[in-house]
């Protein structure tokens, strides 16, 4: 799901990245969290998506 691409040199630097499996995954949670707002929405708790910073 991650990967890390490490360079030569001192100080070590390394770079991590997501894998194309890691970025699918990525899509399929942005989905859930889109539906849970919805469903929250729906229920009425607005208030509380502005207090987690959710909603503006």
């Amino acid at each position: 799901m991650v990967d890390k691409h490490q360079f030569e040199g001192y100080p070590l630097k390394v770079e991590y990245f997501l894998t194309e499996n890691g970025t699918k995954l990525l899509e399929v949670v942005v989905n859930m969290q889109v539906i849970g707002i919805a469903l929250m929405m729906e229920n009425g708790q607005e208030e509380l998506l502005k207090e987690k910073g959710f909603l503006s």
